[in-house]
C-alpha cells in the first residue's frame, strides 16, 4: 500500500510538473506576441511625433523581440525532448484505460449502477486530464501561428531607409523572423503522433465509438 501511494505521488507530480512547463511557455508565446503588438502600437503614436526615434525604437524593439523567439525555439526543443514521453504516455494510458473501462460497462452484466457511475467519472477525469496535456500543447501550436502576423504588421513597411540604423535592415529582419515564426511549433509524441486540439478531437469520439460498437 505504501509502495503503490509513493508511486501514485511521483506520477502525479511528473504530470503536474509537465503540465506546469506547458502553461508556462504557452504564456511566453502569448506574451511575446503582445510585445510586438506593443511595440507596433508604440510605433505608430511615435512615427507621429519624430520618424527617426520611431524607427529606432522599432529597430531595437524587434531585436529583442527575435532574440526572445530564438530562445523560446530552443525551450521547445527542450521541452520535446524531457517531456515528450511522458505527454505520450499519459495520451496512450488515458485511451487505453478510458477504452478499458468503458468496455467493461458495456459486456459486463454484473456491475451496479454504482459501480458503473464510478468508472464513468474516472473515464471523465481520464478524459479530462488528456484535454489538458493536449488543449495546452495545442494551444502553443496556436499562438506560434500568431506571431507571423503580429511581427510582419509591426510597422516595418512605414520604416523610411535614411532613419533606420547602421547595420540593422528591418525588413531583411522582419523577413527572416516572419520564416521561423510560420514553422509550425508541434510536440510530438514519439515524434510521430501531433500533440494537438485535432488530436483531441479524435480520441474522444474514438473512445465512444469502441463504446457504442461493444
Amino acid at each position: 500500500m505504501v509502495l503503490f501511494m509513493m508511486l501514485l505521488t511521483m506520477i502525479m507530480s511528473v504530470d503536474a510538473f509537465t503540465m506546469v512547463n506547458l502553461i508556462i511557455f504557452k504564456y511566453k508565446i502569448i506574451t511575446l506576441r503582445r510585445y510586438f503588438e506593443k511595440i507596433c502600437d508604440d510605433f505608430k503614436e511615435m512615427h507621429k511625433i519624430n520618424r527617426r526615434l520611431a524607427v529606432e525604437n522599432l529597430a531595437t524593439g524587434l531585436i529583442k523581440g527575435f532574440k526572445v523567439h530564438k530562445e523560446l525555439l530552443r525551450i521547445l526543443k527542450d521541452i520535446d525532448k524531457g517531456f515528450g514521453f511522458v505527454i505520450a504516455l499519459q495520451l496512450f494510458q488515458s485511451s487505453g484505460s478510458a477504452v478499458s473501462l468503458l468496455l467493461q460497462i458495456a459486456i459486463s452484466d454484473d456491475l451496479t449502477f454504482v459501480g458503473k457511475l464510478k468508472i464513468m467519472f474516472f473515464v471523465i477525469a481520464l478524459f479530462f486530464l488528456l484535454g489538458l496535456f493536449l488543449c495546452n500543447a495545442g494551444e502553443i501550436t496556436y499562438q506560434s501561428a500568431l506571431l507571423a502576423d503580429s511581427i510582419f504588421y509591426c510597422g516595418w513597411h512605414e520604416c523610411l531607409w535614411e532613419y533606420q540604423p547602421k547595420g540593422k535592415k528591418i525588413g531583411q529582419m522582419v523577413l527572416i523572423a516572419c520564416i521561423q515564426a510560420q514553422k509550425p511549433l508541434v510536440l510530438k509524441a514519439f515524434k510521430m503522433i501531433e500533440l494537438t486540439y485535432g488530436t483531441f478531437l479524435l480520441v474522444g469520439p474514438l473512445q465512444c465509438n469502441v463504446l457504442s460498437i461493444s
